[in-house]
């Protein structure tokens, strides 16, 4: 079963930081997930949130805010003191520090008038990048996936879910999306999920797996791939 550090290796560094993308390959994990959004100034920030409260010293939507006043922030006393002066990162910066062959899950997190224009800035980047080519998108903002399948009818693609709603693959295959995997909540998944998901020719990656039980239990089920503050769960 494949394990992602989710947000990097949060439970050991300030989540979305390169500090702690770094932890989770010193770790030893073959995959990094991460959340994108816009800055004013329309540079993708790496950031779960949509304010900065809980994870800066700043206050507001990020949205509001350009890349030079976001880098003014620090992104990682919240978590500890030692972490002082941490920065919040661009995706750039984050593709910068990691071996090519991480495989890497950007979750775009866009604002609702910015579901096009995340796409498209994120292809810019990963258009520069090419040599980085382990990727997949993924979101539970779904028109956002299907305006970056326009421009890439073959990048890989993780449809995000909060619950197992109802007529589910249906539902996929009538999105145009094309996903290779669904990526939902370890509450909602069970074993006929997972054998009606590889029925369809799609992986099951369950968010977010904390427990080393948990994530054994998931594994014998079928699951293909799980998140994880401590990627290092079940190596």
């Amino acid at each position: 079963m494949f394990v992602y550090a989710h947000r990097g290796a949060s439970a050991l560094a300030p989540e979305n930081t390169l500090i702690a993308f770094r932890k989770a390959i010193d770790l030893g994990t073959k995959g990094i997930e991460l959340d994108v959004q816009l800055s004013r100034d329309g540079v993708v920030m790496v950031m779960h949130d949509d304010t900065l409260d809980r994870t800066t010293n700043g206050k507001g939507r990020l949205e509001k805010f350009s890349l030079e006043e976001l880098k003014k922030l620090d992104s990682g006393v919240w978590f500890n003191k030692s972490f002082c002066d941490e920065k919040i990162p661009t995706l750039e910066d984050v593709i910068k520090i990691l071996p090519e062959n991480i495989k890497l899950n950007i979750e775009f997190k866009p604002d609702k008038k910015n579901t096009v224009k995340i796409a498209q800035e994120v292809y810019k980047i990963l258009e520069k990048y090419k040599n980085f080519n382990n990727i997949i998108i993924s979101s539970f903002y779904h028109q956002s996936l299907l305006e970056y399948r326009k421009l890439d009818e073959n990048i890989p693609m993780g449809m995000l879910f909060e619950y197992d709603i109802v007529n589910m693959f249906e539902y996929i295959k009538n999105t145009g999306i094309n996903p290779v995997s669904i990526n939902i909540s370890s509450e909602y998944v069970d074993e006929k999920l997972v054998e009606e998901a590889h029925l369809n020719n799609l992986k099951v990656a369950v968010y977010t797996v904390n427990s080393y039980d948990i994530a054994m239990n998931l594994k014998k089920i079928g699951v293909d791939e799980i998140f994880s503050n401590y990627p290092d769960i079940i190596s």
